[in-house]
């Protein structure tokens, strides 16, 4: 089927073969009977130059002596020539291309050779144009190139030598074949237009007749390869005009007498009701056996004639099917209700749900029972909207064994729950589902300690910042997104809290994991929007600073981290002052793997390190790039100050 709006010159791939040799057959019928006008018009013209050269010729060339010249009996068997051979091409192969090229090049012979008999008569002369017009009935614009080469080599020649034999007078301008070869071109241009024209015209009717013909086959096959038996009836004689081989396999010869009868009555029961729903009978067989039969009649137009359309499906497993699911549902519902789980049974014929006490009861909900997929819906979190209806269509589209989905949905407190969501599908015989049933379980305390557990997976205990898996996971992302989008830059902070160990040690555990908890707090009161700190192990954190554009963003998201750990803790009544050494790297696409940006901020902090201990006095808390170390990394050293006070 051709796409509303597509291109008539453009039709579907598959037709193009077919649309092409229509339009050969149609090209062969042409060249065929226009060769054969030209063998006869060859005949005609013969003829009339041997007329010509025994009467008008001989007083054209010698006044009004009537004798026969020689060269007229040349021309009178030149022309015989110039007959005989095209008009046999045009007999014997008439769709050949050399066959309407000499064709051309032989009737502008003729035109030359009755131009010269008649003396160069200017009424001659216009034989040339209607020969013209006659090969255009080619629809071929080539055959129109050797035809004027002949023309205008035969006016140049002649014009030269022998003007009087196609000018009619002796004496002319030697450019004069030029305007005759000119009013030639004119002619042709608006041949050749004719005959584009003309080409695209009949290639547009090939393709046509191309989709006619695939639009034919098409319906013959859906015909006959159609599961369901198809019928078509006169609405007024109740004669069965055609009917497929399903509906013979089902019902039996239509034209039968019996059959026809009983197919004729049944169609008319359906077709005279205004619905256009199928509706069902049971029929019994000449061989005593029983369908059960859906029966859908339209009716349909073709041209002015209306006719009934019949579609008659054998339900006869479906019915059985149905039984059955009705029978597994009253077990179902009986195993349901010891699991204490809520049931909803979904009719996709009508759109409407049933829900149980049970279901409802889960949301806080009661009074009536029936509903519809909006309604369901509309209590399922919005977020959850996408993947569920993705998971009831899996399963109705035959994808999935079973529906299953878990999802979040709106108590009547406000609240949501989470509900673990199981169902199956009823299908016919052609596999479409009809109905869908199931059982819905409340899991929101499963969920809330899976999501427990999982937050517990991914954060540090002490901090409750994110751990080092979590860290490396979010890394991982901005790499990866660093590497589809080249301008987007990131910035890998590695923080390492100075003699930490020392505090630890002289002060206890104790007063060290509170030091850890004030750092990691006023770390991440300092986040900017899309950042993320962590704690990677013991005293060393690591910040992922999203969204930079150089090395001074970077620096300056280090020196807030430097200016946050002035102010001294007050624990236990000890107040402490701690300085970090910061190593920085700044990510790009460059990087392919998120450790090698972890190894690059370490080995910048660990750079620090070493620049603080070949020193005298404190580092100035100012961010220096440490070059050494590469274009990425730059290094951040922290005063060495620590002085424990005891209260």
């Amino acid at each position: 089927m051709i796409a509303a709006g597509a291109a008539a010159s453009a039709p579907c791939p598959s037709l193009a073969p077919r649309a092409a040799a229509l339009l050969r057959e149609q090209q062969v019928r042409i060249w065929t009977q226009t060769g054969r006008l030209f063998a006869a018009l060859f005949l005609i013209q013969w003829v009339a130059g041997i007329y010509v050269a025994l009467t008008l010729s001989p007083r054209a060339w010698s006044g009004s002596q009537s004798s026969t010249h020689l060269h007229v009996w040349t021309a009178i068997y030149l022309g015989g020539a110039i007959t005989l051979f095209p008009s046999a091409l045009a007999l014997a192969r008439p769709a050949r291309t050399s066959t309407r090229h000499v064709i051309a090049v032989a009737q502008m012979l003729m035109s030359a050779l009755l131009i010269h008999l008649t003396g160069g008569r200017i009424e001659t002369h216009f034989h040339v144009f209607g020969s013209l017009a006659f090969l255009s009935f080619y629809r071929d614009w080539r055959v129109l190139i050797p035809a004027t080469i002949v023309v205008a080599a035969d006016h140049f020649l002649r014009g030269w030598f022998w003007p009087q034999s196609v000018f009619g007078v002796q004496m002319v301008s030697q450019w004069r074949w030029v305007e005759h070869a000119g009013w030639v071109l004119f002619e042709n241009f608006f041949l050749t237009i004719a005959c584009v024209r003309s080409h695209r015209e009949m290639l547009q009717g090939a393709e046509r007749s191309a989709e006619l013909e695939v639009s034919e086959e098409r319906y013959r096959s859906i015909m006959e390869q159609a599961a369901e038996g198809i019928c078509l009836l006169d609405p007024h004689t109740k004669k069965v005009l055609e009917c497929n081989r399903a509906f013979e396999q089902l019902l039996g010869d239509p034209n039968a007498g019996d059959v026809h009868k009983a197919t004729a009555h049944l169609i008319a029961t359906v077709s005279a009701t205004t619905s256009a729903r199928p509706r069902d009978f049971q029929v019994v067989k000449a061989d005593g056996s029983t369908l059960d039969l859906s029966v859908t009649v339209s009716r349909i137009s073709f041209g002015a004639r209306e006719t009934l359309c019949a579609s008659v499906r054998d339900v006869t497993e479906r019915r059985r099917a149905q039984e059955a699911l009705r029978q597994s549902e009253e077990r179902y519902v009986r195993a349901a209700r010891g699991a204490n789980d809520g049931l909803w049974d979904w009719d996709l014929t009508t759109g409407e749900i049933y829900f149980s006490q049970r279901w409802q009861a889960m949301l806080g909900l009661t009074g009536d029972q029936q509903g519809s997929l909006d309604q369901w819906l509309k209590r399922i979190h919005v977020d959850d909207h996408m993947s569920f209806l993705a998971s009831v269509r899996a399963h109705l589209g035959g994808r999935t064994e079973y529906f299953e989905h878990e999802h979040r949905m709106l108590h009547l407190d406000g609240g949501y729950r989470w509900m673990l969501c199981r169902g199956l599908a009823a299908r016919d015989e052609f596999g479409v589902a009809s109905r869908m049933a199931g059982s819905q379980t409340d899991v929101t305390d499963r969920q809330i300690a899976s999501e427990q557990l999982r937050h517990a997976a991914l954060h540090d205990a002490l901090t409750r910042l994110p751990n080092r898996a979590l860290f490396t996971e979010l890394l991982e992302h901005a790499v990866l997104r660093a590497r589809r989008h080249e301008e987007y830059r990131f910035a890998v902070l590695f923080v390492d809290i100075d003699r930490f160990k020392t505090i630890n040690d002289s002060l206890g555990h104790l007063i060290g994991d509170r030091l850890l908890q004030g750092i990691a707090d006023r770390m991440r009161e300092n986040l900017r929007a899309g950042d993320v700190v962590a704690r990677f192990g013991g005293d060393e954190f690591t910040m992922l600073a999203d969204d930079m554009q150089g090395a001074e963003d970077a620096q300056e998201v280090a020196g807030r981290i430097q200016e946050a750990l002035k102010a001294p803790f007050t624990i236990l009544g000890h107040e402490i002052r701690v300085t970090a050494s910061i190593g920085v790297a700044v990510g790009s696409s460059e990087y392919e793997r998120g450790e090698d940006l972890l190894r690059d901020a370490d080995v910048a902090m660990y750079r620090v390190k070493t620049l603080e201990r070949n020193q005298q006095g404190d580092f100035d808390t100012a961010i220096e790039p440490d070059h050494a170390l590469g274009p990425h990394i730059s290094a951040v050293p922290g005063s060495t100050a620590f002085t424990p006070r005891v209260a």
